[in-house]
């Protein structure tokens, strides 16, 4: 029989009291929190194993960097270009560490021998190093977080597949605490009008530090984070924070969809509908952004300022649509969405994630319908 599920969301209508339980028996524990991507059915392929390439050096110095948006003032919404290239100088390693550890996580997801094995030394590396530790500006705080999400995403994809070392297990999950907790104390207590997608990602990160190391603290603070953030949203369906992105808010709107919609997800699979939070709010987010992208004159009317598109949307930006649709498996809107826009990859939330959805045929035992799929385009 399915364990009940024994969360404690504060403030949650609806929270379900804690059941008894045998902390001494690991895998009931481990039971309690749910990963999205629980269920994962991969079939071993038969080509040799690959030889595990040496990773990236771990990055141990201060996370101090220049923002790709220096000098643009309040709106932060143009480019600098010697910024921006100075950054990624600074972060290269950190860059090869996110698309490394997707690259190999999505070949165990095929079925690779010994990827995920590669990926979890990988993160060993950077854990024994006391990697990502370090003191840090403001941008450095947002790579804190953004490269803990990369690390647990992509943890979550290999955490249960056989002949992992458990020693290398218990320091990645050691080192990923640690940093959850440092993301933690860098994002506590931000005043409301200063929550934006970086405080969504912190908790999405921290959300899935939490799961992977299964201590129901971390995965706490998350979802309480969620619901702050959500608590933005407005009649219009309208972020005020990333709408002050000028230029920029239609992208940062959407951007902003990505861990709210993974963080909501989260709360699903663990038996909390927080797509319903605030009599949906989510889905006025989600709705305001897919006319944006149709037609952005709702957001240059708003800021009185012509929306910068760099790029055609893709599977990388609309990452969020292949996590919607594994909650909402019947609504065909998302359903034309996914074959317009497929195949989602988003390295900061576990690689690819249609390989991903495809290989879960399951629901889990504790996820819940919810109710925000009935009323998604109202």
């Amino acid at each position: 029989m399915a364990l009940s599920l024994v969360l404690l969301f504060a403030g949650s209508a609806g929270a379900v009291t804690p059941a008894a339980i045998d902390t001494g028996d690991d895998t009931r524990l481990r039971a309690l929190l749910a990963s999205p991507f629980d269920g994962l059915a991969i079939k071993p392929a038969r080509d040799k194993r690959s030889p595990c390439l040496r990773p990236p050096d771990p990055f141990t110095e201060a996370l101090d960097f220049r923002s790709k948006y220096e000098g643009s003032g309040k709106s932060r919404d143009t480019l600098n270009p010697v910024a921006n290239l100075q950054y990624k100088m600074a972060t290269r390693s950190i860059q090869a560490l996110e698309g490394g550890l997707s690259d190999l996580t999505d070949r165990h997801v095929k079925g690779q021998a010994g990827a995920a094995a590669c990926a979890l030394e990988w993160m060993q590396a950077w854990a024994r190093a006391e990697a990502l530790l370090g003191e840090a500006n403001m941008t450095g705080k947002a790579v804190r977080k953004w490269t803990l999400a990369a690390v647990a995403f992509n943890f979550l994809k290999i955490k249960d597949a056989p002949g992992l070392d458990p020693l290398q297990l218990e320091q990645v999950r050691g080192w990923m605490t640690r940093i959850a907790h440092v993301v933690i104390d860098e994002h506590e207590g931000i005043p409301p009008e200063k929550i934006n997608n970086h405080y969504y990602w912190a908790a999405a990160a921290v959300g899935a530090a939490g799961i992977a190391t299964q201590q129901r603290e971390l995965l706490d603070w998350a979802m309480d984070g969620y619901r702050h953030s959500v608590r933005d949203i407005d009649a219009d369906g309208v972020l005020p924070r990333e709408m002050g992105r000028r230029s920029r808010a239609l992208s940062y709107h959407s951007y902003a969809l990505q861990p709210l919609v993974m963080l909501a997800e989260i709360g699903r699979v663990n038996g909390v509908d927080l797509y319903s939070e605030r009599n949906c709010a989510l889905c006025r987010l989600i709705k305001r952004v897919t006319e944006g992208l149709r037609d952005p004159a709702f957001f240059e009317q708003r800021t009185g300022a012509r929306q910068v598109i760099e790029e055609s949307p893709d599977g990388r930006a609309m990452v969020w649509v292949a996590i919607l649709s594994r909650a909402c498996p019947e609504d065909e809107r998302l359903r034309l969405m996914k074959t317009k826009y497929q195949p989602f990859s988003g390295r900061r939330l576990g690689g690819n994630l249609t390989d991903v959805y495809e290989h879960i045929s399951k629901e889990l035992p504790n996820a819940v319908k919810s109710q925000a799929c009935s009323h998604l385009w109202r």
